[in-house]
């Protein structure tokens, strides 16, 4: 029997918001961690996540922001502690932010500009498999390569901030490059993680890559809706 679930994007443009108004919108502990970050950038980009996080969790489990208890897992993951049930990710490039939420399963989610510059000699070893850099290899396109490799990072890095694990840890468990057509699967084909994956890739965020991944049941259906703040509202499965 087939399932339905909802899988919800948020995401925005630090220029879109102010960060004095959105100071307000977190706890003491937190002011007092965005007043230590050395560059004012990090400290932005900090206070405008944080208290959409707080917005978005809010909405979801009828807590005030101010109530809402986050923890830290000892791979960064952030996890609600008063909601366990409401999985959430976050992340964030130098200008804008993605929040990931489910009801049913955890998740996880990555950002990158469109534009971003990769290199392959100096990621390639870190990110992919030996069958994905033999794969790589025979690529001629400059261009095509790069925009494989910030495709092939962004899902990489979801699925392993999904699990939980450190990047160190978990780049090189998927494999994802298909050796026909360089399309990506959503399983993994190099380690025995029998799981079923739910795994997307978009521009849902003009001018920025997305992808979220989740490890969802057997004939599970995902929809997915996806929220630009202070823009428009938008869905696509």
């Amino acid at each position: 029997m087939t399932s339905s679930h909802t899988l919800y994007l948020f995401g925005g443009q630090f220029c879109d918001f102010s960060p004095s108004e959105c100071w307000q919108g977190i706890v003491d502990a937190e002011q007092r961690r965005a007043s230590q970050f050395c560059h004012i950038e990090d400290q932005t980009s900090f206070v405008i996540v944080r208290s959409q996080l707080r917005k978005v969790l809010s909405q979801f489990s009828e807590l005030a922001g101010s109530a809402i208890q986050l923890m830290k897992s000892p791979s960064g993951k952030i996890h609600f502690k008063q909601r366990p049930d409401i999985h959430f990710n976050v992340a964030h490039t130098k200008d804008a932010f993605v929040i990931a939420l489910s009801m049913d399963f955890p998740v996880g989610v990555d950002i990158e500009s469109e534009h971003r510059e990769v290199h392959a000699s100096k990621i390639s070893s870190v990110l992919l498999t030996p069958r994905e850099r033999t794969l790589m290899d025979g690529m001629k396109d400059e261009k095509a390569v790069n925009r494989l490799l910030l495709k092939t990072w962004t899902q990489k890095e979801a699925l392993v901030k999904c699990l939980g694990l450190t990047l160190e840890e978990g780049m090189q468990k998927f494999s994802l490059i298909h050796k026909n057509d360089q399309r990506v699967v959503p399983f993994s084909n190099e380690e025995s993680l029998h799981k079923n994956w739910y795994l997307q890739t978009g521009s849902w965020l003009p001018n920025y890559l997305i992808s979220v991944a989740m490890q969802v049941p057997e004939n599970a259906e995902i929809f997915l809706k996806a929220e630009v703040f202070n823009t428009s509202l938008f869905y696509c499965s």
